[in-house]
């Protein structure tokens, strides 16, 4: 693995720790998780604690869909938890299992009461955590011929965003990432990795989720695509969208119409440094 010097403003400084986070987070319950996890360091368990953590931990899961083939970690889980304690964590965990036995796959979801979602793979509740699962080959870039090579490492290749081309390959606990991966995580710029994509405004959704709770800056690839698909879409869907996503709205409409303000005229003015709301707010007010 490459040896990474930790970075002064990234809470997980290599990725030594970022397993080790991982690692008690699959361990921990989502009833007891903030209780496992103050500082994002384990405390003491008691027998009881032990039973609830075998039963119903996602490590559990994973043991089980295992299985069936190798499994991986990536997107969201492994970003936040770069940037965050554990205990913070309350998204989806996406999951993608080498295998060719597609049938042995689909079976076993089943015992989970998995749906299939529109873009192939398995939306499933394990106890309290949902759970986004894939396999390998029918993973969408992979399916639509965009990256060739089906593997954990070719992943890499098939996010929409740098910061989440990040794969754990939990069977074998072996980390692939783009390179720097945790200098852009620190640097907090956001790139485009892998324009297309089969869902526009979600990716959208998220980018604004980014610049809004993450702090996050935009490349101009990105500020570009953002610009574009806001004036797509327009607020109301963007909206609609996150509502229906996430439960709840993070975005409000004043949020949505003055980033496509500030993005207009960063565009306009062809600013070569990232683009930063807060920055732009002050730049153009």
């Amino acid at each position: 693995m490459q040896k990474i010097k930790p970075i002064d403003n990234c809470i997980v400084p290599n990725f030594d720790a970022l397993k080790q986070r991982v690692n008690r987070f699959l361990v921990s319950t989502p009833k007891d998780r903030c209780s496992f996890y103050g500082t994002g360091d384990l405390v003491g368990f008691s027998d009881i604690d032990n039973c609830l953590q075998k039963e119903y931990s996602a490590k559990k899961f994973i043991k089980d869909i295992e299985e069936v083939g190798e499994v991986a970690i990536f997107g969201g889980l492994l970003r936040d938890l770069c940037l965050e304690t554990n205990r913070t964590f309350c998204s989806d965990i996406d999951i993608v299992v080498e295998t060719d036995d597609e049938r042995g796959l689909a079976s076993k979801v089943a015992e989970f009461d998995a749906v299939k979602n529109s873009f192939g793979g398995y939306r499933l509740q394990y106890h309290k955590w949902s759970i986004d699962l894939w396999s390998l080959k029918n993973t969408w870039a992979f399916k639509e011929g965009l990256v060739k090579e089906e593997s954990f490492d070719s992943l890499l290749k098939t996010t929409f965003f740098n910061w989440d081309a990040v794969v754990l390959n939990s069977s074998k606990s072996k980390i692939y990432s783009i390179e720097n991966y945790l200098k852009k995580l620190n640097d907090r710029v956001v790139d485009i990795n892998l324009k297309e994509n089969p869902n526009d405004i979600g990716i959208l959704v998220r980018a604004l989720r980014l610049l809004e709770k993450r702090n996050a800056k935009f490349s101009y690839n990105l500020s570009e695509y953002v610009f574009f698909e806001i004036e797509n879409h327009g607020v109301d869907k963007i909206l609609n969208d996150e509502l229906d996503s996430y439960g709840k709205n993070l975005l409000t409409d004043s949020f949505i119409s003055s980033i496509y303000l500030n993005l207009q005229n960063y565009l306009e003015n062809n600013i070569k440094e990232p683009f930063c709301h807060k920055f732009q707010l002050s730049l153009f007010d």
